[in-house]
């Protein structure tokens, strides 16, 4: 028996996976065998800078121009979908990945939808040891659309309990892999990435001004040590 290679595993490999049970699961789930899930609480505070961004920085036509990608978007898994009718072939996954889409604009949760791919290029950038691979990233892309319809939820009966119980309902790898894929189509991830890059630029600019900092450390020797004002930019809140 060979032992895991996950990092700090002392379990040993399942078959011919070099991974063990839990660690083969995770790497399914989440595109890595040390990859977490992100939860909703964590990307909220994203999700408000990309509204903030949008509303305040961003052109007016900003949104006209994400409306149209998601609208080529849907409109290429709409072909797709359509070869199933027609009886042309087609790959499983890509249209798995395409009905999720559609559901999703069906239910008119586009608008929350591009918000949270955004947000997701956001925290991508932000923070990049969040992900431990590029996988990784793009698989949790895929779970965060995805929790957006009831795509992901089963119900489960708990013969303890004598209740319905809803549970998270996994799809293939490769079924992830192909609604990243035509995610990355619409490169909302993409821009979500730019304005995460823009906006923490500036926020650092929002700082105090050098000659205050040290006038503030310094006190009253900070006329003796010669301090200059400094000129700088500030941008507007």
């Amino acid at each position: 028996m060979r032992p895991c290679k996950a990092a700090g595993c002392n379990k040993f490999s399942v078959g011919y996976s070099t991974l063990c049970e839990n660690h083969r699961k995770t790497k399914a789930r989440h595109g890595h065998p040390l990859q977490t899930a992100v939860r909703r609480h964590e990307l909220k505070p994203y999700e408000k800078a990309i509204k903030r961004w949008l509303e305040t920085r961003s052109s007016p036509e900003a949104w006209n121009i994400l409306e149209d990608h998601w609208k080529a978007l849907t409109a290429s898994c709409g072909v797709y979908r359509e070869r199933v009718g027609h009886g042309r072939p087609y790959q499983k996954n890509i249209r798995q990945a395409c009905e999720t889409i559609l559901r999703v604009d069906a239910e008119k949760h586009h608008r929350e939808a591009i918000i949270r791919i955004l947000a997701m290029g956001y925290l991508r950038h932000a923070q990049p040891r969040r992900f431990r691979s590029d996988q990784a990233y793009h698989f949790q892309v895929a779970r965060q659309f995805r929790a957006l319809t009831d795509a992901s939820v089963g119900m489960h009966w708990d013969h303890k309990t004598g209740r319905a119980k809803r549970v998270y309902r996994d799809v293939s790898p490769r079924t992830l892999r192909a609604l990243w894929n035509k995610l990355l189509e619409a490169k909302l991830p993409v821009y979500g990435e730019i304005i995460g890059k823009a906006d923490l630029e500036e926020r650092s600019r929002r700082t105090y001004k050098l000659d205050e900092v040290k006038r503030a450390l310094l006190g009253a020797t900070a006329s003796k040590a010669g301090i200059e004002p400094e000129v700088t930019s500030e941008v507007a809140e």
